[in-house]
């Protein structure tokens, strides 16, 4: 049964290397560089189990980024890749699965986005990242995805039941009715007293996040305002306010990445450039000296 495994695990990889060869020959050639892609990504996915985090990323960069990024710079951009995704110590491990000591799972979905990320987007769409995971992974994601925010990658995500310190980490939040009509979007720490006005009552000590879904789903009832009403109120709200700034391009290095224990320990600043869109400015620290 091993000597099979062995020799299927083998197949897998001949497989994968000869798609490897044929994607890179043929990424001048948009439509069918795309689909040899696909099948690359997919043969390397099926043996995901067995490959190291450095791997997988190096691969799914290699693939996807245009031909001509010089390789210095595309492992560049990997190494700075899994430092954002605090996976800087797991690095060099094996992802793993079910039956195969590796990652936990919560690093595993940290790589699971670190495949995209590396394609060098400029916006990522997540559905429940955080779903399946303990309240302490669910942090370290979200923390990861903040790092990534911070260094110019833009974050959309829908997050099941988020803990009052992961709620406390979103930038703007979107809520939305039953019906899917809009009720609220801003940013999160206003969205409490935006509610509050309309004559809901917040208990202090409850998880904020909660009491907001309560709040749209009926659960919670105004002293004001009927819960069938609250996209009208939105509406109105809106049409009322001025118009705030346009939001900017955020291409900043991230203030401090987080160790993968989830720990206030800074690692050394990546100063890579993404691919595509060009170096950040690197931090410096109070006396003009380089950040460290």
């Amino acid at each position: 049964r091993q000597s099979k495994a062995r020799a299927k695990g083998r197949l897998r990889a001949k497989q994968t290397r000869k798609l490897f060869k044929r994607a890179k020959a043929l990424r001048d050639d948009a439509y069918e560089a795309e689909t040899v892609a696909k099948h690359a990504m997919q043969a390397l996915l099926d043996d995901k189990e067995r490959k190291r985090v450095d791997e997988l990323l190096r691969f799914s960069a290699q693939i996807r980024l245009p031909r001509d990024v010089p390789r210095a710079q595309l492992d560049g951009w990997v190494r700075t890749v899994i430092d954002l995704l605090g996976l800087t110590q797991q690095r060099h491990s094996v992802v793993g699965d079910a039956t195969r000591r590796g990652l936990s799972g919560g690093q595993r979905k940290r790589v699971n986005i670190g495949l995209e990320v590396v394609a060098d987007p400029s916006l990522i769409f997540l559905d429940e990242p955080t779903s399946g995971l303990d309240s302490t992974a669910a942090l370290e994601l979200s923390a990861a995805l903040g790092r990534l925010a911070s260094y110019g990658v833009a974050v959309c995500a829908v997050i099941h039941q988020p803990r009052q310190a992961l709620f406390e980490k979103l930038d703007r939040l979107i809520l939305l009715s039953p019906n899917g009509r809009t009720v609220y979007v801003g940013p999160s720490a206003a969205a409490a007293a935006h509610f509050e006005a309309l004559g809901f009552a917040f208990a202090p000590n409850e998880n904020a996040a909660d009491q907001l879904l309560d709040v749209v789903s009926g659960a919670k009832e105004s002293s004001g305002v009927p819960v069938d009403e609250l996209a009208a109120k939105w509406n109105e709200f809106r049409l009322a306010s001025p118009p705030g700034p346009r939001p900017t391009e955020r291409t900043g290095t991230p203030p401090g990445m987080a160790a993968a224990t989830g720990s206030a320990s800074e690692l050394p600043v990546p100063t890579t450039p993404p691919p595509r869109r060009g170096a950040p400015p690197v931090p410096t620290t109070a006396n003009g000296g380089r950040a460290e």
